[in-house]
């Protein structure tokens, strides 16, 4: 079983557009999207849900009334201003704006009168979907939840876990863009990666971070160059900073204003005929072939 990355130095590349090809295009693959923080790959493989379930993530503080006798211990150390004087029944009280406390558990700690209460906060469900691609488990996060990698790990887990059990060849991941925590939790354990990128002013230096942070998990990427036609010199230099990196490019896929009126249907870049499609599904072979045989 391998696990495929497409991952990326900034959001907006296209890496959504081209894992769901893959998967298209892929036999007895498991997809994963772990974009936590903005997924989207729901859009274009349209989920039949099967199951969910909680993901408790992160930690709140509570304040107990009852035993709170106002010392304002926390109201002095809270250093997100998550604590909040109300009025409550005519009396005035400490409250904890949920939205707000970031969970360090200071309050907890050193309040006097152990009147606050540390409690697991479910911040997210993760899903277990069919597709018309394949298994699929994605996430959906609870307003004002942050993203983690702990998250993004269970995500994996969940993919694992089916492949084994139906026998898949693959997990197909799309990643978070940058390179944050969900980020490196996405690259751990990852058999290859594919890098998107796209003629930008800033596209060679966020190129060259991801791959940093590739190279210290040891993993092997290559790159795909998408919307290249819309600056040549941008694409010469990426694909010029790539061959002296010794890194592959795997294929230039041209501007295609089709795209976005394919995917407000909810249709896969390679499910209709196109000028960008041929070049997708040339892209998948090479991968097979550089990437995938050699192993």
């Amino acid at each position: 079983m391998k696990e495929i990355l497409f991952i990326s130095g900034k959001g907006g590349t296209g890496k959504t557009s081209l894992s769901a090809s893959f998967a298209f295009l892929s036999e007895k693959c498991v997809i994963a999207d772990c974009d936590v923080d903005a997924p989207n790959l729901h859009i274009l493989l349209n989920p039949e849900e099967i199951s969910e379930e909680g993901f408790f993530g992160e930690k709140k503080a509570k304040i107990i009334n009852e035993k709170c006798t106002f010392c304002g211990t926390c109201l002095n150390l809270c250093v997100f201003d998550a604590i909040e004087e109300i009025m409550k029944n005519g009396k005035l009280q400490l409250f904890i704006n949920s939205f707000v406390c970031d969970g360090c558990g200071v309050c907890y700690k050193f309040c006097p009168s152990s009147a606050i209460e540390f409690y697991d906060c479910e911040s997210a469900r993760i899903i277990v979907s069919k597709t018309r691609c394949g298994p699929m488990v994605h996430t959906r996060m609870e307003s004002g939840s942050g993203s983690s990698g702990k998250l993004v790990n269970r995500i994996k887990e969940k993919a694992r876990e089916i492949a084994k059990k139906d026998n898949m060849n693959f997990i197909l991941i799309d990643g978070p863009p940058g390179v944050g925590c969900p980020v490196i939790s996405s690259i751990s354990g990852s058999s290859k990666a594919i890098v998107v990128t796209e003629p930008t002013l800033s596209a060679i230096s966020d190129l060259k971070r991801i791959l940093e942070l590739l190279d210290r998990f040891k993993v092997k990427a290559g790159v795909v160059i998408n919307k290249y036609n819309l600056s040549i010199d941008v694409s010469n230099q990426i694909k010029m900073f790539c061959q002296r990196l010794g890194l592959v490019v795997l294929g230039e896929i041209p501007y295609d204003h089709n795209i976005p009126k394919f995917q407000s249907d909810n249709l896969i870049p390679v499910e209709v005929e196109g000028k960008s499609s041929k070049v997708i599904k040339s892209i998948y072979k090479k991968f097979v072939i550089l990437f995938l045989k050699e192993d």
